[in-house]
């Protein structure tokens, strides 16, 4: 069977060793098809499994706004989809490919394939000035879903639930719930809090390096000591100050070592972070990506649940942050085997 995975940041990329994890347990021959980063992630993660190229989106969210962005970028997107469509045509030829799955990657599918296609974003969220085109956003993301056989949602059914409104309330066709989808794992042993703070940087160019900049200025005026996980093995364009031990890249063993050893951690309120911090029941500051509207959607819908602390990006003091967050307590969701029990059911 083929697994595809969207190339922004790595948050669709960590969030599939599960699915990946499962599929193999269950017996299904995997192949991972990717681009860039992620697929150096998932080459390194599975070393045993072969890997297939797609074509890169080359997406660089520099503009104030995801939204308008896409616009701008749609000629190149949609260029994009039907190349990978073409690929994706090339690799069920040669390896006989009998099942899909595809994490956000819309032109990975074929008719005559069983596909599946993974997100946590149904209704696409407008930017401000532009919420009446909701509506009309979702219609047209539903046609491009329901291209595949089903739709996997990585989040509960029910008010008690991650993504909110993004992907509750909404009428889709085969579209189901697996639980949540995270590439960490308790800790063996109770483990000591040494780590006052964890800056975790994710996201698309420049962006993240933007961020990664910001919070490193805002410890080099703080006298905690900090850890902060780049997210990327590009070297680094920022000057990080003394206070500061700085890792490009961790594995996933090495990653919830660290989220467990924490006082408190900053980062992206990115919907694969979100699911890690839930699942290993930490507390967090939110800063979402200013004008992706997904992020300052989930960044405002848990500051209202009262499960976690988030602030603008604009309006971000170090020592407020983590003053206001420290008064929220971790938040928890008990996991089941509904990721278990739809990869049997798809694999048959």
């Amino acid at each position: 069977m083929l697994y595809c995975v969207l190339n922004w940041g790595l948050g669709h990329a960590t969030r599939s060793i599960p699915v990946i994890n499962e599929l193999m347990n269950q017996g299904a021959e995997v192949i991972i098809a990717s681009d860039g980063e992620a697929l150096s992630f998932l080459s390194n993660r599975f070393p045993q499994l072969q890997a297939a190229v797609l074509p890169s989106y080359n997406i660089r969210y520099a503009s104030s706004s995801m939204v308008l962005e896409m616009i701008r970028s749609l000629p190149k997107i949609l260029n994009t989809i039907r190349k990978e469509k073409l690929v994706t045509e090339k690799i069920i030829a040669e390896y006989e490919i009998n099942r899909i799955i595809s994490d956000n990657r819309y032109g990975c599918y074929h008719p005559s394939v069983y596909s599946a296609f993974i997100t946590h974003q149904i209704a696409l969220r407008g930017p401000a000035g532009l919420k009446w085109s909701e509506p009309l956003l979702f219609l047209l993301h539903k046609r491009r879903i329901q291209k595949f056989r089903e739709c996997w949602i990585p989040d509960f059914e029910g008010d008690s639930n991650l993504s909110g409104r993004l992907s509750h309330g909404h009428h889709l066709s085969a579209a189901s719930y697996i639980g949540l989808l995270s590439h960490l794992e308790l800790p063996d042993q109770t483990v000591d809090k040494s780590i006052p703070l964890l800056v975790i940087c994710s996201g698309p160019e420049p962006a993240r390096t933007r961020f990664e900049k910001k919070l490193s200025d805002e410890l080099r005026k703080s006298t905690v000591n900090a850890v902060l996980v780049r997210g990327s093995l590009k070297p680094s364009e920022t000057n990080h100050p003394e206070n500061v031990q700085v890792i490009d890249m961790c594995r996933s063993k090495e990653l919830a070592s660290l989220i467990k050893r924490s006082d408190m951690i900053v980062s992206r309120s990115g919907y694969s972070t979100i699911m890690d911090l839930v699942k290993l029941n930490k507390k967090a500051v939110f800063i979402p990506t200013p004008g992706q509207t997904e992020q300052e959607y989930l960044a405002a819908y848990h500051l209202a649940k009262g499960n976690f602390y988030s602030v603008p990006e604009r309006k971000f003091s170090l020592s407020a942050a983590l003053k206001n967050g420290s008064a929220f307590t971790p938040f928890k969701m008990n996991d089941n085997n509904l990721l278990t029990e739809k990869i049997k059911a798809f694999l048959q």
